[in-house]
C-alpha cells in the first residue's frame, strides 16, 4: 500500500506544466497546494479545474529570481521542484538552460532551506543517464548525459545532494522516465513523441522516425508518474540516493509508432525515416526495484492501456494540429517535465 500525503502545505514549482498540473490535481484533493509557474510552457488552462476548488492557488513568478521564492516557501511542508527549461529548448539556449535548470534549482533549494521546508523533492530526469551500458539501469549507474538538458538536470541533483550532505537539507531526488498522457504538449519545443505521432497520423502525414527507430524508452503513463512522485515524497526516511520512477516495460520508438497506429485503427499508415538526431540516447530502460522496495510503488498502466486517453486528448485539438508546422529534429525525445 502506497502512503498518501494529506493535510500538508505544498508548493509545486512548474506546477502548471504537464506533470506539474497532474500532480497539483492529485495533491489538491487533500492538501493546500500553491502552484508556482512563469507560464512560459505551462498554462492557466492546464490547472483551471484545480483552481476552482479551495485547496489550490496559482502564483506567477520565475525561479531565476530568488525574491520570487523568498516568501513562497514560508510554512511549507513539501516542495516539488519541477520548473525547468525542457530538452529541446536547451539545445539552442545553453545559457538559458544553465540559468533555469542549475541556478534556478539552487535558488529554489536555498530558499526552501532558509524557510525550513520539511522536504524538497527535486524532480530530475532519466536524461541524466545518457550513454550508459547497464540495462535495466539502476540509480547507482554512473551518469553520462549526452545533452545540455541532461547535464543541467544532473547539476541540479548534485547541488541538492551537496546541500543535504553539508547542511542536512531534506532533499529527495527522483528521476521520472518518459511520462506521457493527456495534457502533454503536442507542438512547439515542448511537443513530445507520442502526441506528435498521433497528431501527424490524424493530419494524414507520415510519422517521422529518426534513425532506424530502435531507440528505446520506458514510457510511463502520467497517472503512474504522479503516483510515484507522491509515493516517493511520502516515504518517512529520505533516501541518500535518487529513485527511478518508471514503467519496467521497454518500447522502441518504432514499436511506439506502431502502437499509436493500432490505437488509431490506422495500421497501414506510413512512416518516414529521417537522419538520426545528434546525442539521441540509444536505449532507456529503468531498473525500478528500488522504488518498489522503498516506496511500495510499481507502474501498472501499459502503453496500450494509456494511449486511448492520449488519442482522445489529441483528437480534441485536431484543428490546431492541422496547422502545426513540420517536426524538427527533436521529436523522439521525452522530457520529464515542462
Amino acid at each position: 500500500m502506497i502512503n498518501e500525503i494529506t493535510e500538508k502545505r505544498i508548493v509545486i514549482t512548474g506546477g502548471a506544466g504537464f506533470i506539474g498540473a497532474h500532480l497539483s490535481r492529485a495533491l489538491a484533493k487533500n492538501n493546500r497546494v500553491t502552484i508556482f509557474d512563469n507560464l512560459s510552457t505551462g498554462s492557466r488552462d492546464a490547472v483551471a479545474d484545480v483552481l476552482q476548488g479551495n485547496n489550490a492557488e496559482l502564483v506567477t513568478g520565475d525561479i531565476r529570481n530568488a525574491w520570487d521564492l523568498e516568501s513562497l516557501f514560508k510554512g511549507c511542508d513539501i516542495v516539488f521542484h519541477l520548473a525547468v527549461m525542457n530538452l529541446r529548448a536547451c539545445i539552442t539556449d545553453h545559457q538559458g538552460a544553465e540559468a533555469v535548470n542549475v541556478r534556478g534549482t539552487l535558488n529554489a533549494a536555498s530558499q526552501a532551506r532558509k524557510a525550513g521546508v520539511g522536504k524538497f523533492v527535486y524532480v530530475s530526469s532519466s536524461d541524466i543517464y545518457g550513454d550508459v551500458d547497464t540495462f535495466p539501469t539502476p540509480e547507482t549507474c554512473n551518469p553520462r548525459p549526452t545533452t545540455v538538458y541532461g547535464a543541467t538536470k544532473l547539476a541540479g541533483e548534485l547541488l541538492c545532494d551537496a546541500l543535504r550532505r553539508a547542511n542536512g537539507f531534506p532533499a529527495l531526488v527522483v528521476r521520472p522516465f518518459n511520462a506521457y498522457g493527456p495534457g502533454e504538449h503536442i507542438s512547439g519545443h515542448s511537443g513530445e513523441v507520442l502526441p506528435r505521432f498521433i497528431a501527424y497520423a490524424l493530419a494524414g502525414r507520415p510519422l517521422p522516425v529518426y534513425g532506424d527507430g530502435s531507440q528505446t524508452r520506458s514510457f510511463t503513463y502520467i497517472d503512474d508518474t504522479v503516483r510515484g512522485l507522491i509515493a516517493a515524497a511520502a516515504c518517512k526516511a529520505i533516501p541518500d540516493s535518487p529513485l527511478n520512477i518508471a514503467s519496467a516495460r521497454e518500447h522502441s520508438i518504432l514499436d511506439a509508432a506502431r502502437a499509436v497506429l493500432r490505437a488509431l485503427n490506422m495500421p497501414e499508415h506510413p512512416l518516414e525515416y529521417l537522419p538520426p538526431r545528434p546525442g539521441d540516447m540509444a536505449r532507456q530502460c529503468a531498473d525500478v526495484s528500488r522504488m518498489r522496495d522503498m516506496a511500495g510503488f510499481s507502474a501498472n498502466i501499459t502503453l496500450e492501456q494509456g494511449l486511448p486517453a492520449l488519442v482522445d486528448y489529441v483528437r480534441a485539438r485536431q484543428t490546431a494540429i492541422d496547422r502545426a508546422p513540420r517536426l524538427w529534429p527533436g521529436a523522439n525525445g521525452q522530457n520529464s517535465e515542462d
